[in-house]
Order: structure tokens, then sequence, then C-alpha cells
């Protein structure tokens, strides 16, 4: 939509939140689903759409604080600054089942 200047585009889960103007409401919020292809693989440092061994020791040693996150950024799928469990499980699973599963 021209005009539509969307602004606070945000990530979470399988879903896209955005706001955006339109013409009738003025700013609203939006929401789309994602495409599980267009979902980050968490752990996948180089982004090749899977998750190895080598990556999980990252995200390991980015928990223990041994390594900066910015060497491996898809592991903060919760964008709070740092490497949780459940982050790292994540990553496990898509070592193990693929990305997207």
């Amino acid at each position: 939509m021209s005009g539509s200047d969307p602004l606070h585009l945000t990530v979470s889960g399988s879903h896209l939140f955005f706001t955006a103007n339109t013409p009738d409401i003025g700013r609203e919020l939006w929401a789309v689903a994602l495409a599980p292809a267009s979902l980050p693989c968490v752990g996948d440092c180089n982004s090749n759409g899977h998750v190895t061994i080598d990556e999980l020791l990252e995200g390991v040693n980015i928990a223990l604080g041994n390594v900066q996150l910015s060497e491996c950024g898809s592991f903060d799928k919760s964008g709070a600054g740092s490497v949780t469990i459940d982050e790292l499980l994540a990553a496990v699973v898509g070592a193990l089942s693929g990305c997207g599963a």
C-alpha cells in the first residue's frame, strides 16, 4: 500500500508483526504468518539451512560467555542479546530434524 509507512517489523515465532498506516483507521498492528522456509534456523551460523555440531558447540560457547554473540547471532531467537537453554535446544532440534522442522 502506497504511503503505509510500515514500522517496528518484529519476527516472533512464526509471524512477522509490524505497524502500518491505513487510510480509514490510521496506524494499526498487522501480523503475517511466515512460511517455514522463511523462518530463520536457530543456530545456523552460516545460513546454509543446516545446523552442524560445530555450530552447536559455538552456541554453547556463546551461552558460557566464551564467545561473542556476534559470532553467530542466529542463536538469539528471542532477541534478548544472549543465548538461553531453550535456544540451544531449538538448535539441537534443527540439527536432528532439519531447519523448519
